[in-house]
């Protein structure tokens, strides 16, 4: 994957058409994201790959499929701003902050398998 983001950011062609089908497929399951969770105040990517890319996001399919996949909502999803994490830990900070968060510990609770 590392190689593919290189590559495609010197502007090879096969490595631009993975990363661009990737990015769509980003911009897709982060629509789905926003509105299955309501999170239309933003929505934060993180991970490793997506600020090395964030140059290739503007031409990307991923603001297409993020507002137009699902055209009933593309007026209310134009709105919601996308922010980009350059922090490669994030993630996980936002998953420590959530098992540490004393409202959702019976929501995590109920799904152990003990």
């Amino acid at each position: 994957a590392e190689r593919i983001g290189a590559l495609a950011l010197k502007g090879d062609p096969l490595s631009l058409e993975a990363v661009n089908v990737m990015l769509g497929a980003l911009g897709t399951a982060t629509a789905n994201g926003v509105l299955i969770t309501g999170s239309f105040r933003g929505a934060i990517i993180c991970g490793g790959i997506i600020p090395k890319l964030s140059k290739l996001l503007s031409k990307s399919p991923f603001y297409d499929k993020f507002i137009y996949n699902k055209p009933s909502y593309s007026n209310l999803l134009r709105q919601v701003p996308i922010y980009i994490s350059s922090d490669p830990f994030s993630g996980l900070k936002g998953c420590q902050q959530a098992f540490q968060n004393k409202f959702l510990k019976s929501e995590i609770n109920r799904f152990s398998y003990d």
